[in-house]
């Protein structure tokens, strides 16, 4: 069930810090009826719009579908060299040398 918050509340099941007003979550069936009944006045249903299959039509007379494939950047190669470190931060990876008695 989806529902959206109409006033600031907090919700632990939810997440860590208080729901927003006009933030949408997701919780189950039972516990969205729960929680509409304790908090009336401040959460509500969100209705879900249901997903134009093959065949079906919008108002722009086109053919609802799967939404278009977006492209994903291209992984980090693997011999791309690591970043300096700042000059303020110790090199963690040299070992210090040993003093010579």
């Amino acid at each position: 069930m989806k529902l959206r918050a109409l006033d600031q509340v907090h919700v632990s099941s939810v997440q860590a810090d208080s729901l927003r007003p006009g933030q949408e979550f997701e919780v189950s069936e039972t516990l969205g009826t729960q929680m509409l009944k304790s908090l009336p006045g401040r959460i509500e249903r969100v209705d879900v719009e249901p997903f134009a299959g093959k065949g079906d039509h919008d108002d722009n007379g086109t053919t609802g579908g799967a939404a278009p494939a977006v492209e994903k950047a291209d992984p980090p190669h693997p011999n791309k060299a690591e970043p300096a470190a700042p000059a303020n931060k110790a090199n963690t990876k040299v070992k210090a040398k040993a003093k010579k008695a």
